[in-house]
């Protein structure tokens, strides 16, 4: 019996490298304090939605989401 081997481009696995521009915008905003981790559950199509966006924009999800808190919270 063979052991099945996925095609790397179809791993779910975390990727080696990401070409996100906004990268650096939000490693920079996350190492500015100190971070927690913030797990909520959402419906499946408001992740979807969220990710195309984010890539729509060139930008980051996690940083997506901070400015939507941020603009609720404070704006």
């Amino acid at each position: 019996m063979s052991k099945f081997r996925p095609d790397a481009s179809q791993s779910l696995g975390r990727r080696s490298t990401h070409r996100n521009p906004d990268r650096e915008k939000v490693i920079a905003l996350l190492q500015e304090e100190e971070k927690k981790r913030l797990h909520v559950h959402i419906p499946a199509s408001l992740h979807t939605k969220l990710k195309i966006r984010a890539v729509e924009q060139g930008r980051d999800m996690t940083a997506v989401v901070i400015d939507a808190l941020t603009d609720y919270l404070w704006g």
